[in-house]
């Protein structure tokens, strides 16, 4: 998918044809796009209008436009579908309700309360692997994760799974009484709330959340625009503040030597055939001797993660990919 202000082009990435293009869209100067990568369910995802949250739907196999919705009275901020392509998760520029609807028809399946007075840039969403949580990161000190039903109800207002504590009795006792409470106390008493938060000090930094699957256990990652990653627990089954368990450096420092300001070195150096020498390497590189390599950063990183399966294709597998002797 290719996005400019007023049009869309879908691509074939094989030859990089163009298949269709979706021309004359309201002005979309953020670029705001979502695009699901489930096979069976392909869809794009994007403002239908200017000035109010309408969302559009679009098949990118069949190529129709498959469903309208209202998802928000004010400008959509984020987008994200889950990873079968059922759902999509929208947010508004205001940012304190989050709400989950269905591609197939457009119903809306779940509310979720990000804040009741206090607006917030949302950043990203992120569905976790099995599409049972929705993370949400916003220009606050907080990430919110929402724990969704598996089996949503019907009805038009929603809220994540409700505990056996006080909050299921308020719960139970707002639904029996829906019918003498105004409709709008009604929807925000019954709007999910946070199920686990992640408490950072990045507040005013765009940032970007992620949930993932580590060693059979639930991660959730953030990723800031100063360039560090961390990695947070997430307990699946308690929730609360999930603790931070690592954070790794993904750019240089602040004052290091950028690649322009770097004297050239010379073109060849002794060294044994088809081998660099540790010192030419790293110059070669525009580094320091001893200074960590992205793939020695990347490699790290892994450590701290699961083990891929053995039958994964790696690309940075040199059983796979054995190193090419020169010629």
């Amino acid at each position: 998918m290719v996005c400019l202000e007023d049009s869309f082009y879908i691509h074939n990435i094989r030859d990089m044809k163009v298949i269709h293009t979706i021309k004359e869209t309201p002005p979309n100067i953020k670029g705001l796009i979502a695009l699901s990568t489930n096979s069976d369910k392909n869809y794009l995802a994007y403002p239908g209008h200017s000035t109010i949250g309408e969302l559009q739907i679009f098949d990118t196999v069949n190529l129709y436009s498959r469903v309208s919705i209202p998802a928000h009275a004010g400008q959509l901020a984020a987008l994200e579908f889950s990873p079968d392509g059922t759902r999509i998760a929208t947010a508004s520029d205001k940012g304190t309700v989050i709400r989950v609807f269905s591609c197939e028809t457009g119903a809306k399946l779940y509310e979720l309360r990000r804040g009741l007075k206090r607006t917030a840039s949302i950043y990203s969403l992120s569905f976790s692997p099995c599409g049972g949580f929705l993370a949400c990161s916003s220009n606050t000190e907080t990430v919110h994760v929402f724990r969704l039903e598996d089996k949503p109800k019907e009805s038009s207002v929603v809220c994540g799974s409700p505990s056996d504590d006080l909050f299921g009795y308020i719960h139970s006792v707002v639904s029996a009484s829906a019918g003498f409470l105004p409709s709008q106390m009604t929807d925000t008493l019954l709007q999910g709330r946070a199920f686990a938060t992640v408490h950072h000090t990045l507040a005013g930094s765009r940032n970007k959340c992620a949930l993932v699957t580590i060693k059979h256990s639930m991660r959730l990652l953030l990723a800031s625009q100063t360039g560090v990653l961390y990695m947070y627990h997430l307990d699946p089954v308690e929730g609360g503040d999930c603790s931070l368990i690592q954070k790794f450096l993904l750019a240089e420092e602040p004052g290091s030597i950028s690649p322009g300001e770097r004297e050239e070195e010379p073109a060849v150096e002794k060294c044994v055939p088809g081998e660099l020498s540790p010192s030419y390497a790293d110059r070669l590189r525009g580094r320091s001797p001893g200074e960590m390599s992205e793939s020695e950063k990347f490699h790290e990183m892994r450590n701290a993660a699961e083990t891929p399966p053995k039958q994964c294709f790696l690309l940075d597998d040199d059983g796979e990919f054995p190193p090419v002797a020169p010629s």
